[in-house]
């Protein structure tokens, strides 16, 4: 696949129907953090102390390819220098149908795998966010653990038709092959990290729980759904409200188990003028596992952060703060896997040419998780990671 798509990016020109961007950005790196989740860890960095040092941050390949005036397939291939599963990989690839709005009404779809709209985040090229290197808490989860693998459909009002500078949207979707979600979360806590799970890869399980969890697997049958409303005022105002049930039975068992996760996600995003972003998204719902009349086990999940961001000429300064809870109200473990913390995030990004740009962030995690007595570490934890990133990006 990714042959594929740098093929078809060599080939591709300015004023044809194809549409290609591609990026990669190489990071020094220095962390304390434990030994991370994607090490067999428990850590919540990406980056831990014996794997620091200049790494790649990502590499990426997006493409969009015009098939008529009203469809066009879409794909991005993302990699990174580890030698975990799914190190080079697609992480969407859909198409996307959106014929000429009849009168005030636009309708458009999208069939294929892609990540549903819930972020208010990540809008740069492969779902990557455009204000620092780490997405939030939030982010970093759907970036795991969440897919569509299926059909959405949106049916939006344009404002334009009454002299409104905006639109109000419904969106509503039904997929499959997301039945591990909230395996991660559950063993071991939130997370911040820029590392999406491909589609054909896998998440090293931590050590508490061992093994590999494969998020894109279908084990029992049953289709999920999420529902959700968009309202935007021109360009300066975006809220997002968003229903997802994944609709899996807990006590379904295909190699792994099924777990039951259903959620509500709200978020806004305002800006001010522009030079100011200011960005706000929370989270709240429960995953559960097993057999309900034996050992079946339930988290509830809560977060959100809030985000703050000024550019002004070649440079955007960044500050986030995320709050984040996964409670087990009953089932197996002792002791039980909540997890409480929060994190603060500071980033400076200069962009110096059209193609180049540089990035320091620094992030500090604070977490309670108290399974980690189980590998003789102390339940709580305060993890600091901090990057430089050197970021070639060009569009064809």
């Amino acid at each position: 696949m990714l042959t594929l798509m740098l093929g078809i990016a060599m080939t591709s020109r300015a004023g044809e129907p194809l549409d290609v961007r591609v990026g990669i950005d190489v990071r020094g790196v220095t962390s304390d953090a434990t030994q991370s989740f994607l090490n067999g860890g428990l850590g919540r960095a990406r980056f831990d102390e014996d794997h620091d040092g200049l790494r790649l941050g990502q590499a990426y390949l997006t493409a969009r390819y015009r098939l008529s005036d009203t469809f066009s397939l879409h794909g991005d291939v993302l990699a990174y220098g580890d030698d975990h599963g799914g190190s080079v990989d697609v992480t969407q690839l859909y198409l996307n149908f959106r014929p000429f709005p009849q009168g005030p009404i636009r309708f458009s779809s999208k069939l294929g795998v892609f990540y549903p709209a819930f972020s208010m985040e990540n809008r740069g090229p492969a779902w990557t966010t455009v204000y620092t290197l780490t997405p939030s808490a939030i982010n970093t989860w759907f970036g795991e653990e969440l897919r569509a693998i299926g059909l959405e459909a949106d049916v939006r009002w344009l404002g334009a038709s009454a002299d409104y500078p905006g639109d109000i949207g419904l969106i509503a979707g039904i997929y499959g092959w997301n039945d591990p979600i909230g395996t991660e979360i559950a063993s071991r806590g939130w997370a911040l990290h820029d590392r999406q799970t491909g589609l054909f890869g896998y998440l090293p399980a931590p050590s508490s729980a061992g093994g590999k969890i494969h998020e894109f697997r279908e084990i029992d049958g049953r289709p999920g759904y999420y529902v959700g409303a968009q309202w935007r005022h021109g360009d300066h105002f975006d809220l997002r409200v968003f229903r997802y049930d994944n609709r899996a039975d807990p006590a379904a068992f295909q190699h792994m188990y099924a777990w039951l996760t259903r959620f509500y996600a709200v978020g806004a995003r305002f800006e001010a003028d522009e030079h100011w972003t200011f960005i706000s998204q929370a989270l709240t719902g429960e995953t559960y596992i097993g057999p309900r009349d034996s050992w079946g086990a339930e988290w509830d999940m809560r977060s959100w952060f809030a985000l703050a961001s000024y550019e002004y000429a070649a440079w955007r300064f960044s500050s986030r703060y995320d709050s984040f809870r996964t409670q087990q109200r009953h089932g197996f473990g002792a002791p039980l896997m909540d997890d409480d913390g929060h994190a603060v995030t500071l980033s400076a990004a200069w962009t110096f040419t059209r193609e180049w740009s540089a990035a320091l962030e620094w992030l500090r995690v604070t977490s309670t998780f108290a399974a980690r007595e189980n590998v003789e570490l102390a339940a709580q934890q305060v993890e600091k990671q901090v990057q430089l990133a050197v970021r070639y990006q060009t569009r064809w």
